[in-house]
């Protein structure tokens, strides 16, 4: 998570939220949905958006973080 501290500012807010919780507070994919009150699906898109936009900046296109 240190990595992409940097690249928080880059993402909506939502997008934000979603990467806060998953990889600092470890929630499930559920668990983030229940508590930002949005659908597990949604979180996986708001995921997905967030890790290409950090991958984007960080110049990155080998598919890692």
């Amino acid at each position: 998570m240190e990595a992409i501290k940097p690249y928080l500012h880059k993402l909506s807010p939502k997008e934000c939220e979603v990467m806060i919780c998953l990889y600092i507070d470890r929630l499930s994919i559920a668990d983030t949905a229940t508590k930002l009150k949005i659908k597990p699906d949604t979180v996986s898109t708001h995921k997905h958006n967030a890790i290409n936009k950090i991958r984007k900046a960080m110049g990155n296109t080998d598919g890692s973080i």
